[in-house]
């Protein structure tokens, strides 16, 4: 009889290592979406808007009130009489613009995204411009987390819950995640009792 050796082991190669991609710092995440969000002036108050597209802006319909136009501060310098071009008054949402001429080109947009791959616990950045008076407004950016998804079924939205402080003037702000992603614009829903802000979902102000 012929004896059969053993065949030689298999060699399981192993698993190719890859890097997840470090996270933006709170300061980056400001520096690139800071310029993207404008405030906005009307005779009897103030607000945030972002910029989406095109020299379209998004904010909310409380902030613009009935004017028929508002003035912006925006990255790119002062614009006066934007023209409000839709309000949605159910779901508080007003579309401002478009910016005219170079000014507008200027100003880099914010994609919305969805806010659904977020895990509550994950951390969340507000930027906008809360009781601003100065000549020319800075814009502010408070941090926090998700602290849990709210579903309101008689407008069919999500409004997601952060304890990042929203202040007045910051109506029509950007909601970020943490790799500066824009997930929500502040305003409706303001604060509860317990001092946490209601978001609008990125996904929902993009069907509606």
């Amino acid at each position: 009889t012929t004896s059969m050796a053993p065949p030689p082991p298999t060699t399981v190669p192993p698993p190719p290592t890859t890097t997840a991609e470090p996270l933006p710092t709170a300061a980056e995440v400001f520096a690139a979406a800071s310029p993207s969000v404008v405030y906005i002036e009307v005779p009897d108050g103030t607000g945030s808007g972002i910029v989406i597209a095109d020299g379209w802006i998004l904010t909310n319909a409380h902030v613009v009130g009935r004017y028929l136009e508002v003035r912006l501060f925006t990255s790119a310098g002062e614009v006066a009489d934007v023209p409000v071009h839709a309000r949605d008054w159910l779901h508080d949402l007003a579309l401002v613009g478009p910016i005219p001429g170079p000014a507008g080109e200027a100003l880099s947009p914010l994609s919305l995204t969805s806010s659904e791959g977020v895990r509550v616990g994950e951390a969340v950045y507000l930027v906008g411009f809360p009781g601003e008076v100065e000549t020319e407004p800075d814009a502010t950016m408070t941090a926090g987390i998700l602290s849990r998804r709210r579903r309101q079924p008689c407008l069919d939205v999500t409004f997601l819950q952060v304890d990042a402080l929203i202040a007045g003037g910051q109506s029509g702000g950007a909601l970020l995640d943490e790799r500066g992603d824009l997930i929500g614009i502040s305003g409706l829903g303001g604060f509860s009792e317990s001092n946490f802000g209601l978001v609008f979902a990125a996904e929902d102000v993009t069907r509606i």
